[in-house]
């Protein structure tokens, strides 16, 4: 087999309000329902908006982060990758539904419910931030920009 690639990167809006949800594992795990709209002329040659919905999990800690911060209707970028998932109905038939495994969701709507954003925590200083910097031996004439 040669070389795929396998990356979805999508924008759009939360269908419902986000749910965080614990396997017996202690893994923490999100489903979110993303609308995300296309445009296409109809017959009449008029613009039609054609909403396709999308499946997405999230994992770990950004799992709980969109928990707290997201809401139904909130605008969200999602890129990840593709999954097949397979399994039987009750009816004994076979299912398939394709969604997308999130690497990193980025909010682009303002925090949920009035939460605020919480600050970044301060960077622990490290060891090679503790040195002195090397003194520079040029002069600003031999920078090029």
């Amino acid at each position: 087999m040669g070389m795929s690639i396998n990356r979805a990167i999508i924008t759009g809006y939360l269908c419902f309000d986000p749910e965080l949800k614990t396997l017996t594992s202690g893994r923490a795990v999100t489903n979110l329902r993303v609308a995300v709209d296309d445009r296409e002329k109809d017959a009449a040659g008029t613009w039609q908006d054609r909403p396709s919905f999308v499946d997405v999990a999230v994992w770990g800690a950004q799992a709980a982060s969109c928990c707290t911060y997201l809401a139904k209707g909130s605008a969200v970028a999602v890129d990840g990758r593709l999954r097949q998932e397979t399994w039987q109905a009750k009816d004994g038939t076979q299912r398939s539904a394709l969604k997308v495994v999130a690497e990193r969701v980025q909010f682009l709507s303002a925090p949920a419910n009035g939460a605020a954003e919480k600050p970044a925590p301060a960077a622990a200083p490290s060891a090679q931030a503790a040195q002195p910097a090397p003194a520079a031996d040029f002069a600003d004439d031999d920078i090029p920009f």
